[in-house]
């Protein structure tokens, strides 16, 4: 251990390797209610999928992405 206690050294790791995905998809699920979107995420997780992203946007954040520049077409 170094004298600030930042150094040190690894005597074992362990790597956990995931299969090669099969495919990319991008969705876009629309909810009424934030408590929806998150019950979606919820299931997603459940179901055993594992995806390598998901965010929740909520309305006010996407009408101001939509009024810039960044503009995606997003429905608003």
């Amino acid at each position: 251990v170094g004298s600030e206690g930042c150094f040190g050294i690894a005597t074992e790791i362990e790597v956990r390797l995931l299969p090669i995905t099969e495919g990319v998809r991008t969705l876009l699920g629309i909810f009424d209610t934030m408590e929806a979107a998150g019950r979606a995420v919820t299931a997603i997780m459940a179901s055993g999928l594992m995806p390598a992203a998901m965010e929740i946007v909520d309305q006010a954040t996407i009408r101001a992405v939509e009024a810039s520049v960044f503009a995606a077409g997003y429905p608003v």
